[in-house]
């Protein structure tokens, strides 16, 4: 029985840690930095003129206060494609390092970094699979930008009813049930 209940386990169960944590020790295994990371902590030891976005300027424009609350550090390290750190149209070094270590770590043949925030990922995603005259389950809580990539790309919204968690009055999300038949019944 307890081999059986292993087989159905993932690995994180069966390990008892989430992949963030298997990371983490898999780093301190190796005692290497991830290569994006590396990247950014050679950049900043650099310490050259700030001349690209974002505007704090490494902490420099940022508000006093706010560096007060959290410090300089988010600010040193917050950084854009500059070309020790890749570009994220096309990436040839520490960015396409990191992803394919992403991908290695949640076991897909590739991952890409999503960049102009939630948005933007969720408007590629839907209009790179979808069709005009395609049907599309979703939430109905889901995020708005996906009503809008069905609209623009054409495709018809079928939604489904998400849970409610009672306990903590929050809206929670549809199981893989709910979504077998609402596709049953599309088609």
């Amino acid at each position: 029985m307890k081999k059986l209940k292993k087989l159905l386990q993932g690995p994180r169960e069966q390990e008892g840690t989430t992949l963030s944590d298997q990371a983490e020790v898999k780093r301190k295994e190796t005692k290497v930095l991830p290569p994006l990371v590396n990247a950014i902590t050679t950049s900043v030891k650099k310490n050259a003129a700030p001349l690209n976005f974002p505007g704090h300027k490494r902490g420099i424009a940022a508000p006093s206060s706010l560096v007060d609350a959290i410090g300089i550090g988010p600010f040193l390290h917050d950084a854009t494609e500059l070309p020790e750190l890749d570009s994220f149209g096309y990436p040839i070094g520490p960015l396409l390092d990191a992803q394919q270590m992403t991908a290695n770590l949640f076991g897909a043949s590739q991952t890409w970094f999503l960049v102009c925030g939630t948005t933007c990922g969720i408007l590629a995603a839907i209009m790179s699979t979808c069709s005009h005259g395609d049907t599309l389950i979703l939430a109905r809580n889901s995020h708005v930008s996906a009503a809008s990539a069905t609209v623009l790309c054409g495709a018809q919204p079928k939604y489904i009813l998400h849970e409610h968690n009672l306990r903590w009055d929050i809206a929670g999300g549809v199981t893989p049930l709910q979504v077998i038949l609402t596709a049953i019944m599309s088609t």
